[in-house]
């Protein structure tokens, strides 16, 4: 796929999407949906897992979010 056709920028932006509709630290979400593409990915299966694997422990994600549960925690005193 070339850089930067609509093919690839409509995989990153279907990723991006996906993404952040379960993860809300954007940055890394926006990091791994490049990425993604970068690496020739075609379609976005597999994208939740790989953002599990490569970077959810890069940001904020595990200070904010119990996995156990699935749910994302508040830790600032309201």
């Amino acid at each position: 796929m070339e850089k930067y056709s609509e093919e690839y920028l409509k995989v990153r932006q279907d990723a991006y999407k996906i993404l952040i509709a379960q993860f809300k630290d954007t940055k890394s979400v926006y990091e791994c949906a490049n990425d993604w593409v970068e690496h020739g990915q075609v379609t976005t299966n597999g994208i939740v897992n790989y953002y599990k694997t490569y970077f959810a422990g890069k940001s904020h994600y595990n200070q904010n979010h119990d996995s156990s549960k699935g749910i994302q925690t508040d830790t600032q005193p309201q």
